[in-house]
């Protein structure tokens, strides 16, 4: 199929008339289109509210499905292409993940209704630009049509997840399971985001097929071609990933594209992590063409510092977004009767992705080492260090100072995490305070920690392939 991309922005165009945020002011009037899309110049997308799928008018040898996700589409020539719109409010999900039946929304799967049902609207021949009689060419537009409805929001930068620092506890995240060792991912070669079916420890009950039936949502081979907004959800493309449906044969497209991101250089970089693309409005696409280029492979170690508040776990969670994959590793306290803890772990966990994992323990260098698929997201290494000072009995006392013995055992664990994370095959994603930065501490316990960990995180960025500085939620690369 021929995939023509009229226009790749959200629905006010990027950037959006009026608007006075730095990502719009970036930008030359028109610079991106809202998002049309024209398929073998006979169907066009997005497709109007209600419009009737399947009906008698639809183009011969099309199908058009709706599913979780928005529109499978496949074309006489066999091409599948997948378009998903802007994600409906995340919390309007079932207990699988899937979204429910909504007679509002057309992307959403009706729970129980065969692939292709009407939603709602008449027949073809009703003027519907989405086609107009059985083999009708698409109607000729400006392709600056709005898509469905959607605003765009505002927000430059945001990825519209709140602040916190760790992750949940075993009774409060429901996606944490308590037997073995973390998930991870194996020798770091071939398809970075390669994970069909469902990884250990993802979830309760659900099959390798993944949804609603043995085909899932959309029955048959992986798609030649998605495009996606990515800006809201990335982790979408995680679970298109995680259930088989986007491999490495997959192009993955991000559209409605807006002032949710700062700029096209942010957008670019974010996509490298995600394992997608953007184009330039009046790109053409076909799906029998083969990628113009691989998936980049992600680093297997990276090392994320920054001071408080920075933005550093944010950004660790939007790289390993759209994996198929994520273990959260916790090393934080138990905190189980602090509420201030509590609520963090509340914030950390309701932005996390439903489908990650969550393992709480200190035993950083043994999950490292424990054989399993997908990423590790550890945060972090500075909470960690708090808990082995503890468990170690190494905070100076009264007479300022600790005693040797127990220095030597803190020693040890930090010498068999360098180990670790050394030989790891893992791909894994560490947050780390970085403590030089601020006031210089009047404690001795302050001093001792300060000292102690800084040497670790330098020991630790000798032994990651990417290491950054997050300084006001802007990550600063830090090349060798």
């Amino acid at each position: 199929m021929e995939i023509r991309l009229e226009g790749t922005a959200g629905a006010g165009g990027w950037p959006e008339p009026g608007c006075g945020c730095a990502s719009c002011g970036r930008l030359t009037p028109g610079h991106r289109r809202p998002t049309s899309i024209v398929v073998d110049g006979r169907i066009r997308l997005p497709l109007p509210p209600g419009r009737a799928i399947d009906a008698p008018g639809a183009p011969d040898g099309y199908r058009i499905t709706p599913g979780p996700y928005g529109y499978a589409i496949t074309g006489p020539d066999g091409g599948r292409v997948l378009y998903a719109p802007p994600a409906p409010d995340p919390g309007a999900t079932d207990a699988e993940g899937f979204l429910e039946a909504d007679d509002e929304n057309p992307a959403r799967a009706g729970s129980g209704d065969p692939a292709g049902a009407d939603i709602g609207d008449t027949g073809a021949g009703d003027g519907n630009p989405a086609w107009d009689g059985g083999r009708d060419a698409v109607r000729a537009g400006d392709g600056t049509g709005a898509a469905n409805g959607d605003s765009a929001r505002a927000g430059a930068g945001d990825t519209g997840r709140a602040g916190g620092d760790h992750a949940g506890t075993a009774d409060e995240n429901p996606a944490r399971t308590d037997g073995g060792g973390a998930a991870r991912g194996g020798d770091g070669d071939g398809d970075p985001w390669a994970g069909a079916g469902e990884a250990a420890g993802t979830g309760g009950g659900e099959t390798g097929a993944g949804d609603r039936g043995p085909a899932g949502p959309y029955p048959g081979r992986p798609f030649d071609l998605v495009l996606i907004d990515l800006l809201d959800r990335p982790e979408r493309l995680g679970e298109l990933r995680r259930r088989g449906l986007v491999t490495a044969a997959t192009q993955v497209v991000a559209v409605h594209l807006d002032h949710r991101v700062p700029s096209e250089r942010e957008l670019e970089r974010r996509l490298a992590h995600w394992g997608a693309i953007a184009v330039p409005d009046g790109t053409v696409l076909d799906t029998r063409a083969p990628r113009d280029r691989p998936a980049p492979r992600p680093p297997r170690r990276t090392l994320l510092l920054g001071g408080a508040r920075s933005g550093k776990s944010e950004e660790a969670e939007l790289r390993v977004a759209a994996d198929p994959v994520v273990t959260y590793v916790a090393t934080g306290p138990d905190g189980r009767d602090d509420p201030a803890w509590l609520e963090r772990v509340r914030r950390h966990r309701e932005r996390r992705p439903r489908h990650w994992r969550t393992v709480e323990t200190t035993d950083l260098a043994g999950v490292l080492a424990a054989p399993g698929e997908g990423t590790l997201l550890i945060d972090g290494i500075g909470t960690w260090l708090a808990a082995v000072f503890d468990e170690c009995g190494a905070w100076p006392g009264d007479g300022g100072a600790a005693p040797p013995s127990a220095l030597a055992a803190v020693a040890r664990r930090c010498d068999e995490l360098v180990a670790a994370w050394r030989r790891t095959r893992a791909r894994v994603v560490a947050v780390s305070d970085e403590v030089g930065l601020g006031v210089v501490p009047v404690t001795a316990a302050g001093l001792l920690f300060r000292d102690v960990l800084g040497s670790l995180n330098q020991r630790l960025a000798r032994e990651s392939e990417e290491v950054a500085l997050v300084v006001a939620g802007r990550p600063v690369p830090l090349p060798l």
